[in-house]
């Protein structure tokens, strides 16, 4: 499963599960400013 993330309406990165975790990738065309943390409990 893929989620898109999204900031101020643009796509910014993809979450996504790889083997036993989880990865947050930014887009080439995010910005700094587009940058966002990410929680999870």
């Amino acid at each position: 499963m893929r989620l898109d993330v999204q900031v101020l309406g643009k796509n910014v990165a993809t979450l996504f599960r790889e083997r036993d975790d989880y990865v947050l990738k930014y887009n080439g065309n995010a910005s700094t400013v587009s940058r966002c943390p990410l929680v999870a409990p």
